[in-house]
């Protein structure tokens, strides 16, 4: 492929959030002919707008911490799904009450874009490459507030405002399908769901200079047996390699490894012992 997986899925989140933005914009768009047709004054317009952001707004705090506990690939499709079908019912409104109901259900589940996204980004792509990424699938709300004017009322004109709801809204649905798709690969199994604590201990145990511990009063040979790792200790690679009569200084061969220097006793640390020196008298 031109573009590697992950860059594939940072332009699909982009479509995501570019949906997000044409959903919640058909309504303000198409305000003057929802005023003609369904008797709407200024102060339930102003509703309508007023009741989605506030919904969107408390909506993100209880969505945020759902959404670390969830399998992000189905959660992510669900709720680009879900504010699909409630931006095609849309269309189907006979009054106030029914765009009341449709605007704070929208609200509600539009809230889960940016907290799944910027999820998915923290763990898809490397940390030299997440500013990037993430500029990627934010500017999807700049190109919806340019596309959506011209695109929903040339749908409107055609077809009328109810389809214009109708078929903006469909295209969350094609979206969805063509993610959970594109999200089959095995290998993308730790972005969906954050690993156990016990296998990212592992895992940076792995590294070479780390070295794993159960816990405190663990021995060095029964590591491997331990339940689980509680800590990880890491030894950054010296730029030059230690003489061996430095680490004969506190007790160590060459096939040790330097303890931290808090470990060693204190009658086993090196003593520097200050040097004096005779100072020329003066004349």
């Amino acid at each position: 492929m031109f573009l590697a997986k992950k860059w594939q899925l940072c332009v699909v989140l982009f479509l995501a959030t570019t949906l997000n933005y044409l959903d919640r914009q058909t309504l303000s768009i198409l305000a003057p002919s929802l005023q003609r047709e369904l008797h709407l004054d200024n102060q339930a317009l102003g509703w309508l707008f007023a009741v989605f952001y506030y919904a969107y707004t408390f909506s993100q705090m209880a969505v945020g911490p759902i959404l670390d506990h969830v399998n992000l690939r189905w959660a992510f499709a669900s709720a680009v799904f879900l504010w699909s079908v409630v931006s095609a019912l849309t269309g189907l409104s006979n009054g106030f009450t029914a765009l009341l109901i449709f605007r704070v259900s929208l609200g509600i589940v539009e809230s889960a874009n940016w907290p799944g996204g910027m999820r998915v980004m923290a763990r898809l792509m490397e940390p030299r490459e997440r500013t990037l990424g993430n500029g990627i699938f934010t500017s999807g709300t700049s190109v919806g507030a340019l596309v959506a004017p011209g695109l929903i009322l040339a749908v409107a004109a055609y077809w009328g405002w109810r389809w214009a709801f109708v078929l903006i809204g469909s295209l969350g649905v094609f979206w969805a399908g063509g993610w959970l798709l594109m999200t089959r690969d095995r290998e993308l199994t730790h972005v969906w769901r954050e690993p156990p604590a016990e296998t990212r201990a592992a895992t940076a145990a792995a590294a070479p200079g780390c070295i794993a511990a159960a816990g405190p009063s663990a021995r060095p040979s029964t590591l491997r047996s331990s339940p689980p790792i509680t800590a990880v200790q890491c030894e950054a690679p010296a730029s030059t390699p230690r003489k061996q009569s430095d680490r004969r200084t506190v007790g160590l061969t060459d096939g040790d490894v330097m303890p931290p220097l808090a470990s060693v006793r204190p009658s086993d640390r090196p003593t520097v012992r200050p040097t004096t020196r005779a100072l020329p008298r003066t004349p």
